[in-house]
């Protein structure tokens, strides 16, 4: 029996007679949280959740300003407020063609798993921030776009490597610290896959054409040579940040990681990406004996693969 079926069974059976939320404002259902009768606090915590996630920031701003009974009443409505946000999310991501798909809204709803307040203003500002300090970098008049695909990473690396002091986490690889790009930008130590990503966020607001590769056991990057501006070097350049930001060409790949050791990595599409990163989360939890967070993942990831979903997988 789900969550709000519950509460609304209790409230049914008590023949409480209360407003519709239609007709009260957030901060009445709060106040009602506190009152009394069982039935009355029981049916402001339905009213609230039928107000849906547009209560969200009136609650969590609520802070320590209310009774113990209506922290613990909003503590509980806030948590599934953030799950239904999250399938919600997820499930949105899953009905896109995998050319719609948006990494960067994906990492954002998996950082919320671990802290659901984080705004994506907030992780998306930081990125815009990272983007300006790469351009203050290369000094005034200097366009990214127009550059060299070893002079753009040059920078772009630079910057998150010595500026932000980005890195792989080698002691607690498998925490689950490690997979939130909220996380890893406050703490600076991630996993191979959020680093890289980290990268080609910062290389789009740029201009410069990053894309993901996703090898076994070690994702990394690739400026697409291809896309190089016009009378530049065609040059696939693979970038490792994991192992210290270190440039790589496709023939230093180890044979085992590539398909066609003759030919560069295909870039990872969107889906799977964001598959692999919610698959090291759900890896993440299981190692520490969290094995429902880890089902959790692994109903978010069957969201993003979006089974309904013909063709551009």
């Amino acid at each position: 029996m789900s969550f709000r079926i519950a509460i609304a069974l209790l409230v049914c059976a008590s023949g409480a007679q209360i407003a519709s939320p239609d007709e009260l404002a957030p901060e009445a259902l709060v106040a009602a949280l506190d009152d009394d009768a069982f039935a009355v606090r029981q049916r402001a915590m339905v009213d609230l959740l039928k107000l849906g996630e547009v209560a969200i920031p009136k609650l969590e701003a609520l802070g320590g300003a209310i009774s113990l009974e209506q922290r613990a009443r909003v503590a509980e409505i806030l948590g599934e407020l953030y799950r239904r946000r999250l399938e919600r999310g997820f499930g949105e991501l899953g009905k896109c063609p995998d050319r719609e798909l948006d990494v960067e809204r994906g990492m954002v709803l998996i950082a919320q798993i671990l802290d659901p307040e984080v705004t994506a203003d907030s992780i998306l500002d930081q990125l815009d921030e990272m983007a300006e300090s790469v351009r203050r970098s290369l000094g005034e008049g200097v366009d990214p776009k127009t550059l060299g695909g070893a002079e753009a990473v040059g920078a772009i690396t630079a910057v998150l490597r010595d500026q932000y002091r980005l890195k792989g986490d080698e002691e607690t690889y498998d925490h689950p610290d490690n997979s939130s790009i909220h996380r890893v930008l406050e703490q600076g130590d991630g996993l191979p896959i959020m680093l890289s990503e980290i990268a080609i966020a910062v290389g789009k607001r740029l201009g410069v054409p990053l894309v993901g590769i996703g090898v076994p056991k070690r994702y990394m990057f690739m400026y697409d040579g291809s896309r190089a501006p016009a009378g530049r070097a065609k040059d696939n350049i693979i970038v490792d940040p994991f192992g210290g930001w270190v440039l790589k060409r496709v023939e230093d790949l180890e044979p085992k990681w590539m398909h066609d050791p003759l030919r560069p990595p295909s870039p990872s599409p969107p889906r799977e990406t964001l598959s692999r990163m919610l698959r090291n989360m759900g890896s993440d939890f299981l190692s520490v004996g969290e094995r429902r967070k880890c089902e959790t993942l692994l109903r978010y990831e069957a969201l993003v693969e979006g089974s309904e979903i013909v063709g551009e997988r």
